[in-house]
């Protein structure tokens, strides 16, 4: 009996010492100061039945701003972030010319995704479901089904050549992965023009940049030019940077032209939020030169009273049989929303008239629509 326990006594002095070596590769920094605890991924096991969830996380993100020097309190200019891209660019460049080592290769070393994909306890309420991040846009080839484009709110543009068996990332390297739009040019397919920025309304619907427009689409090697964001009148500033791009509309019997609708988009919850800086108009806006090295845009609506930046204009969309026939909707809260037409889009700039053909009621400032034109033989 003596030895048993001895031998006992022994075996649990080995489990104790071996536990103390592998614990801290077992737990992370986090696991120890918030311990994670039920079905809530974003309340931390000290918060429970302490506080509100979207309070906490509102200072949460007011605290991360700070740290990251955004206060509040002050607007955040949407340049910086593709300032900082910039700078991230030319580090990078720096390291790229310098002479080959093993320190060169392993700065220089891809990224290898390793999930979660999906989240298992993604933000859901009640019950805990895997999710991944939503799905924006869809653009589907004309002629092959199989080529699909599907935009994603935070990550970027993604690619399938087989009917959805495999998708690849294809713009990564834009300055905005937030994607509120993804168009197939239908007078040559092989084109795609992408609108930056999800144009949703919602606390994390981020803003963008800007229009991509993607040559040589389906194939291994695509060419991305972008972003595209010039007004043609001068000073020929930025025109869609800190909004988000919610349609881009094109004609097959009018390449070289499109239309795109802009509205708003914000850069994060609390601290970080660009609400308050001094942002482009907001409206629909044309571009009869998209195909050319640079492209430029112009405001051709809407303009109403009590809007001095433009209205949001959530979706549009062309006649298929009458390229003189636009319709879009106008979500805001001034009593200007609903449904607005257009017979002169392609007018000169100064002479284009707007029909309003339905008010949308109450308050529509968070108001999403979706719109569809159907021939009838009526």
């Amino acid at each position: 009996m003596k030895r048993i326990l001895i031998s006992f006594g022994i075996l649990l002095a080995i489990a104790f010492v071996a536990s103390a070596f592998i614990y801290p590769y077992m737990t992370t920094t986090a696991d120890e100061d918030y311990p994670y605890e039920g079905d809530e991924p974003d309340m931390p096991a000290f918060m429970k039945n302490r506080g509100d969830k979207d309070d906490f996380m509102l200072r949460r993100a007011e605290n991360i701003g700070l740290k990251r020097g955004f206060d509040k309190d002050s607007p955040v200019s949407p340049k910086l972030r593709q300032a900082a891209i910039d700078k991230m660019e030319r580090q990078q460049q720096v390291v790229a010319n310098r002479p080959e080592s093993a320190e060169k290769d392993s700065l220089l070393e891809a990224w290898t995704p390793i999930g979660p994909a999906p989240i298992p306890n993604g933000q859901t309420n009640g019950i805990s479901t895997a999710v991944s991040g939503r799905v924006t846009a869809i653009a589907v080839h004309p002629t092959n089904p199989n080529i699909v484009y599907v935009g994603t709110a935070q990550g970027g543009l993604y690619r399938t050549t087989d009917g959805g068996t495999n998708w690849t990332p294809i713009l990564d390297g834009a300055m905005s992965l937030a994607i509120g739009a993804v168009t197939i040019d239908p007078s040559q397919p092989e084109r795609v023009f992408v609108g930056t920025g999800e144009g949703n309304f919602s606390s994390d619907s981020f803003f963008g940049v800007g229009v991509y427009r993607i040559d040589n689409a389906s194939s291994q090697a695509p060419i991305i030019t972008g972003p595209l964001n010039t007004d043609d009148r001068a000073p020929n500033g930025d025109i869609f940077t800190g909004r988000a791009i919610s349609k881009i509309v094109a004609y097959e019997f009018d390449p070289g032209t499109i239309y795109v609708a802009s509205t708003r988009g914000l850069g994060g919850i609390g601290g970080g939020s660009t609400q308050g800086a001094p942002l482009p108009n907001r409206g629909l806006w044309r571009s009869k030169n998209i195909n050319t090295g640079a492209p430029t845009f112009r405001q051709i609506g809407l303009f109403l009273a009590g809007e001095p930046t433009g209205v949001d204009i959530h979706d549009m969309v062309l006649d298929p049989l009458n390229v003189d026939f636009l319709v879009f909707s106008v979500t805001n809260s001034n009593g200007n929303g609903g449904i607005y037409t257009s017979r002169e889009h392609r007018a000169d700039f100064n002479n284009i008239m707007f029909g309003f053909q339905l008010q949308f009621f109450g308050n529509t400032g968070q108001t999403n629509t979706e719109l569809a034109i159907h021939h009838t033989s009526a």
